[in-house]
């Protein structure tokens, strides 16, 4: 376990778990990143992972939050195999356990999960190929554990979904949120989930007619809803309200939040800042903007109900490709954790996990990114909770291709 202090505007600590190789494997090790023409730094002081799982990339897709804190501590919702998936806790130890008397349950039910947490309930939005439910947790304190209190029939979509993402608003309901393919092209769907979680509701369209490589994600807005997606046909990234207590079909005329440039992409995060500073609704996300020197990402901060500033960041060099930004609240000011590809264009390349601070008001980055995790080949997908504990160290996971999972905390 190493720890690194990041110095600048602020003081913060990095924690990255590592593994000092024995001396036979890092030979071995040395000599295989030599022959690539790689640093042999990298043999010699590599992060490890924390949780295998028998899946491919399971810290995707790329809108989901699959950490929250409670209970004083961390837990990870992850898919396990071709289907279903598992509730891990972090221990004392600084390990990850698997809820074992939960696994068959979860083994019939699909595996990738977005998780929304409050006090002693846990809510998820489960999808598999073209298969999604929802399921609520409630805590027992006689078992000191997580008990599932109800799970919606799963429903089968005429086509599958790339992600799907949920959350509460101040009535109880639960809104989730995906992008499905229509005849006419990719459409925005939102069902709503009543408080007594009885069923997913009837389909809403947000969106129809839209490229084939759309994305949405759902979040809590002014006591309603809101659903952002990115529309790359016609350059915009566009945002839709739901008011408390209207009616389930009434969403109000989408606000375009940003518009020309080549400003959407297929990649949205959202954070909610506390009530009491800075903007309103802050979400990170991805550009087209593919060219040399050109910024990737880019903030889109709510300032006011209806206006919306962009602030653009993390630009393609010939060493990085920025890519999958999450943000979160953390230290009175927003962060930005995104993968940087090694190699433009490919997924499988030696690539690390960075993290970009920005001012209070998040009008500005602050400073240079600098590495969460170090570069691991194919390391991809870095995700969190959907609400930043404070007070305490935030876990961050990240995976790759074979179905490592490695953390990293910021403090």
């Amino acid at each position: 376990m190493s720890i690194y202090n990041l110095e600048g505007i602020f003081d913060m600590e990095i924690t990255v778990r590592r593994d000092f190789l024995r001396l036979s494997h890092w030979i071995s090790a040395m000599v295989i990143l030599l022959l690539a023409g790689l640093p042999p730094s990298l043999a010699a002081d590599s992060p490890i992972p924390v949780i295998h799982c028998d899946t491919p990339n399971p810290t995707r897709d790329k809108p989901q939050n699959k950490l929250w804190y409670a209970k004083g501590t961390w837990w990870a919702w992850l898919p396990q195999g071709a289907k279903g998936s598992r509730i891990w806790r972090k221990d004392t130890r600084g390990g990850w356990r698997s809820l074992e008397h939960l696994e068959n349950r979860l083994d019939s039910l699909p595996g990738r999960a977005d998780v929304w947490c409050e006090g002693e309930s846990v809510a998820a939005v489960l999808m598999q190929d073209s298969l999604l439910t929802a399921v609520l947790l409630r805590w027992d304190d006689s078992r000191n554990t997580y008990e599932i209190q109800k799970v919606l029939p799963v429903w089968r979509e005429a086509a599958s979904p790339e992600t799907a993402t949920l959350d509460r608003d101040s009535q109880g309901n639960f809104w989730i949120a995906y992008p499905l393919d229509q005849p006419d092209g990719r459409a925005v769907v939102v069902r709503k989930i009543p408080p007594d979680f009885s069923s997913p509701g009837e389909k809403i369209f947000l969106a129809r007619g839209l490229y084939e490589d759309e994305i949405c994600a759902v979040t809590s807005y002014d006591g309603g809803a809101g659903v952002m997606w990115s529309d790359q046909n016609h350059e915009m990234v566009l945002f839709s309200r739901h008011e408390s207590g209207a009616l389930d079909t009434l969403w109000q005329p989408a606000d375009t939040v940003s518009r020309g440039h080549k400003t959407a992409d297929d990649h949205i995060n959202f954070c909610r800042p506390p009530a009491s500073r800075g903007p309103r609704l802050i979400a990170a996300t991805k550009t087209s903007l593919d060219s040399m020197g050109q910024p990737l990402l880019s903030l889109r901060v709510n300032t006011d109900r209806r206006v919306w500033i962009s602030v653009p960041f993390a630009r393609l060099t010939r060493r990085s490709q920025p890519s999958r930004p999450i943000v979160f609240w953390l230290k009175n000011r927003p962060m930005v954790v995104y993968t940087a590809y090694g190699s433009r264009g490919s997924h499988q390349s030696l690539n690390s996990i960075m993290l970009q601070p920005f001012s209070a008001d998040a009008l500005d980055p602050a400073g240079q990114a600098r590495e969460l995790i170090p570069p691991v080949e194919g390391l991809n997908d870095v995700t969190g909770p959907k609400s930043t504990p404070q007070g305490v160290p935030l876990f961050l996971l990240a995976s790759d291709a074979g179905g490592a999972v490695y953390e990293a905390s910021v403090k």
